[in-house]
């Protein structure tokens, strides 16, 4: 940074969580501005140093400032409470992302009969994960429901030896149910039976259900939750819903 006639370094001490200024020349005043935690920016104008800082707290975030001559005197500290409009959401989000992280490990920690590591994925954004095991293909999705607070799960699981196959689109597994629903005997008794198994599963883990197809090897089973389970009981969970699976409705 520029500084009159001279230049001048501003970085944090993380050690001492404060700003040092340190001229490049004989001109110029080292100083110290304490309580700095995090990442600042920085301006010089008219013979005054001024720095931002923002940290994200919680639910919130606090903006600090701190103005001072070019030695470092007349220093002034100022913080602001920043309010998060979107703080509830960001908060589920980190919710999902820690219980999808912490399955993903208990996970990957498990064997199957074939004594084969399971492989799960985390997707980027935390609300997705993917596993391939000696089972087949487990895919979930975890989202806001439309009850303000719950969580909307949509669990896939593909059972089979090739479990490289991509997953089938959901209207095409909603459109193999329709027509083994309507061109077989006995359709109603089975869709009554496949959501009554569906509201069982939803009950040991806590929810409702909100929709439930299948297609041969493959099941899609749409969930509310008021909570999301802890990774124990998550994954003691899933592995009923897929050892139950061919012989579900």
């Amino acid at each position: 940074m520029f500084c009159d006639d001279h230049w001048v370094v501003l970085g944090r001490d993380a050690e001492a969580s404060a700003i040092r200024s340190v001229p490049l020349a004989k001109k110029g005043v080292p100083f110290t501005l304490p309580q700095c935690d995090g990442p600042f920016s920085a301006a010089y104008r008219s013979q005054t140093y001024t720095t931002l800082e923002l940290e994200p707290i919680e639910d919130h975030a606090e903006l600090r400032m701190w103005r001072c001559d070019k030695r470092g005197s007349s220093q002034q500290r100022r913080v602001v409470l920043v309010e998060n409009q979107d703080a509830a959401r960001i908060r589920q989000r980190r919710t999902v992302r820690r219980g999808l992280d912490a399955l993903a490990e208990r996970m990957s920690r498990s064997r199957g009969y074939r004594d084969v590591p399971a492989r799960p994925e985390l997707g980027r954004d935390g609300t997705t994960l993917e596993l391939l095991d000696d089972e087949g293909r487990l895919s979930l999705i975890v989202q806001e429901a439309e009850t303000p607070g719950a969580f909307a799960l949509r669990v896939v699981s593909a059972l089979g030896d090739d479990p490289e196959l991509p997953e089938a689109p959901s209207s095409l597994i909603r459109l193999a149910q329709w027509v083994r629903d309507r061109l077989t005997p006995g359709a109603r008794e089975r869709g009554d039976a496949r959501l009554a198994w569906a509201r069982a599963r939803a009950s040991d883990g806590g929810g409702r259900v909100l929709g439930v197809q299948r297609a041969g090897n493959t099941v899609v089973l749409q969930l509310e939750l008021a909570d999301l389970p802890p990774s124990e009981t998550f994954l003691r969970w899933l592995t009923r819903v897929r050892a139950e699976q061919p012989n579900a409705p």
